[in-house]
């Protein structure tokens, strides 16, 4: 019997820590500005993936034919390569870059991009929110706005419109010498 209320006592705890940690992903909401939906916090690519956001997703995906040659060099580059991505899925910049930086990172075939720990979005709103989270460390000024860590240190940023290809800018940041 006492056993038998230790396990009990033990497992709701154990439920109760469990749930305090966990972050709700892939939250979409109401954009209080417009009414359309909005991703709103901490995310995977499968929110991208949702019926709303889709189309510019798929589309981006597709359209973006990222050079081969650069690909083959970024694999060896992107060991030990973590991504935060900031973005709104109403920013029209957004819509063009992000499904370009998923593109070469799925072409890549030995990253995965789809796991939270090598990829790690955040959307916000148009008043730059995102729910909780703190922005304030992340110095947002256009979006979308791309970290990539090396080793959990910064290596570089991507932020707004690119004005080279994204393998060339990913390719730029990870081969330069510090």
């Amino acid at each position: 019997m006492k056993t038998r209320v230790l396990l009990s006592v033990f497992f709701s705890l154990l439920f109760v820590l469990s749930c305090s940690k966990t972050e709700k992903l892939n939250t979409i909401v109401s954009d209080d500005a417009t009414g359309d939906s909005i991703f709103l916090g901490y995310g995977t690519v499968d929110v991208l993936k949702h019926d709303i956001f889709r189309k510019y997703y798929v589309d981006g995906l597709n359209d973006y034919h990222p050079a081969d040659s650069l690909i083959d060099s970024l694999r060896p580059a992107l060991k030990a390569v973590t991504f935060k991505v900031i973005m709104g899925t109403w920013d029209t910049r957004s819509r063009k870059v992000v499904p370009q930086l998923f593109n070469v990172l799925f072409s890549v075939g030995s990253y995965d991009p789809s796991s939270q720990s090598n990829v790690e979005l955040i959307g916000v709103n148009r008043a730059m929110k995102a729910g909780n989270i703190d922005l304030d460390d992340y110095k947002v000024k256009r979006l979308p706005l791309i970290i990539v860590y090396r080793s959990g240190e910064e290596a570089g940023r991507l932020q707004g419109k690119l004005s080279e290809p994204m393998e060339k800018v990913l390719f730029d940041i990870l081969t330069k010498k510090k």
